[in-house]
C-alpha cells in the first residue's frame, strides 16, 4: 500500500511542478529576463541596441510586446506571438501568428544596417541552421516605411500578410501608399539564393506625390518580377498619361529584362508628346508621336512630326551600369522653308556621347559635324563643324523679327 501512495505521488508531483513553473512562466520577474535576454541576443546578433518597453503574456504559448524601439532601425508599437513550445524539441521554431502593429522603418537606414552585415560564404550558405523556423500567419497592420529620395521625404503605409516556411516568405497581400499613389505585390520571396523569386505587382503611380509644380497625371503598370537574385526576370506592361503646363505625354510599353543584362531586354513602346508650337503665332500645339523597338540587342526608333521625321537603328550590349550603344541616325525636316535632310552615325560608350560624321544637307546648306561629350561632367571634349552656305537668305527661316538676310 505505501508503494502504491509513493508511485502515485510521482506523477502527481511532476503534474503540480510544471503548472507551478507554467504560472511562474507568466510572471514579471521571469517575463523580464526573458526581455533581457531578447534585447541582449538581438543586440550582439545584429549589432545594434533594442529596448522593449513591456512584455506581458505566457513564456510557453503567447508574448506580446509593446513599445520596441531601435534608435538606428524605428519602433514597433505593438508586438503580438503565439508559437508552439514543442517544437524546439526537434529544433523548429514553430510560430503560429505573429502580428505586428504599428511598425515604423527607416528604409535607408535598413539598407546601410545589412550592407554593413559580413558577407556568408558558399559552404556556410549550404550549412543547415541549427533551428527551422515556420512561421503560419504573419500580419502587419498599420506601418510606416520612411525613405529619402533627394531632397524629398517620402512616408509610406504598410499593410502585409503572409507566411513562411522552408527559409520562403509567401506574400498573400502587401501594399504600400503614399499620398495618391499605391503599389500592392504578393508571391514567393525567398530568404536564400537556391530558390527564385516568383513576385507579381501592381502599381498605380500618381504624379502629383512627387511635389514637381506643375506636374500631374499617373502612371500605371502591372508585371511580375520573378527567377534567381544572380539573373531577375522583370516582365512590365506600363501606361502613362502625364503633362506639365501645355505639354502632355501619353503612351504605353510592354517589357521584358533579364536586370542587368541590355542584351537581353525587349521592349515595345508607343508614346505621343504634345508641345507649345515651335512656330509662334501657330493656332495649334505641336504632335510628337514616338515609337520604340528593342529585341536581342536590336534597336529601332522612330520620330514623326509636323515637320518632318527621324530614325535611329543600332546595337544596345552591356549592363544598366555600363551601356554600349552604336547606331545611326537619318531622316529629314522642314521648318519655315528650310527642309534638309541629315544623317550620321551615333554612339555610346564609357560615359561618352559621340557624334560622327553627320551630315546636314539641303539646296542651300550643306554642313558636317561630329563631337565627343563626357555626360559625367557635361564638358565637350573635341569637336568639329564645317558649314558650306550658298544663299544667306536660309537664315531668315529662323529669324523672325529682323532684316531680311540675303547673299
Amino acid at each position: 500500500m505505501e508503494l502504491m501512495r509513493k508511485l502515485l505521488f510521482i506523477p502527481v508531483a511532476l503534474i503540480v511542478l510544471l503548472v507551478l513553473i507554467f504560472i511562474l512562466a507568466a510572471t514579471p520577474p521571469v517575463l523580464g529576463y526573458v526581455k533581457q535576454r531578447i534585447a541582449r541576443a538581438v543586440g550582439d546578433g545584429v549589432g545594434m541596441p533594442l529596448a522593449i518597453g513591456r512584455l506581458s503574456g505566457n513564456f510557453f504559448y503567447s508574448l506580446r510586446a509593446e513599445d520596441v524601439e531601435s534608435p538606428d532601425l524605428g519602433r514597433i508599437e505593438e508586438m503580438r506571438i503565439s508559437y508552439n513550445p514543442l517544437g524546439l524539441l526537434s529544433r523548429r521554431v514553430d510560430i503560429k501568428h505573429l502580428h505586428l502593429r504599428s511598425i515604423s522603418l527607416d528604409i535607408d537606414r535598413l539598407i546601410e544596417v545589412l550592407s554593413d552585415q559580413p558577407v556568408t560564404t558558399q559552404n556556410e550558405k549550404t550549412e543547415s541552421p541549427v533551428f527551422q523556423v515556420a512561421i503560419h500567419d504573419f500580419l502587419i497592420t498599420d506601418g510606416r516605411l520612411k525613405k529619402q529620395i533627394g531632397k524629398t521625404e517620402i512616408i509610406a503605409g504598410l499593410h502585409a500578410r503572409g507566411r513562411m516556411a522552408n527559409e520562403i516568405l509567401t506574400i498573400d497581400t502587401l501594399w504600400l501608399r503614399t499620398g495618391g499613389s499605391v503599389v500592392s505585390v504578393s508571391g514567393l520571396l525567398p530568404l536564400h539564393g537556391r530558390t527564385g523569386l516568383d513576385l507579381s505587382y501592381d502599381l498605380r503611380l500618381a504624379l502629383a506625390d512627387m511635389e514637381v509644380p506643375g506636374l500631374q497625371g499617373g502612371v500605371q503598370s502591372r508585371g511580375t518580377v520573378s527567377g534567381p537574385y544572380s539573373s531577375i526576370r522583370v516582365t512590365a506592361n506600363v501606361f502613362a498619361d502625364a503633362w506639365f503646363g501645355e505639354n502632355r505625354v501619353a503612351g504605353s510599353a510592354d517589357l521584358d529584362w533579364h536586370v542587368p543584362h541590355l542584351d537581353r531586354l525587349d521592349i515595345r513602346a508607343g508614346v505621343q508628346v504634345v508641345t507649345k508650337p515651335l512656330v509662334r503665332g501657330s493656332p495649334t500645339r505641336d504632335s510628337w508621336d514616338v515609337e520604340l523597338n528593342l529585341k536581342r540587342s536590336k534597336l529601332m526608333a522612330r520620330v514623326a512630326t509636323g515637320y518632318g521625321a527621324a530614325r535611329l537603328a543600332g546595337v544596345l550590349t552591356g549592363c544598366i551600369a555600363r551601356p554600349h550603344f552604336e547606331g545611326s541616325v537619318h531622316g529629314q525636316f522642314d521648318h519655315g522653308g528650310f527642309n534638309p535632310s541629315f544623317e550620321g552615325r551615333v554612339g555610346f560608350q564609357d560615359d561618352v556621347l559621340w557624334l560622327k560624321r553627320m551630315k546636314i544637307a539641303s539646296a542651300a546648306v550643306i554642313a558636317d559635324l561630329g563631337f565627343r561629350l563626357d555626360t559625367r561632367s557635361r564638358e565637350i571634349l573635341d569637336g568639329r563643324v564645317g558649314v558650306l552656305c550658298s544663299d544667306l537668305s536660309v537664315a531668315n527661316c529662323f529669324i523672325s523679327e529682323a532684316e531680311n538676310i540675303s547673299g
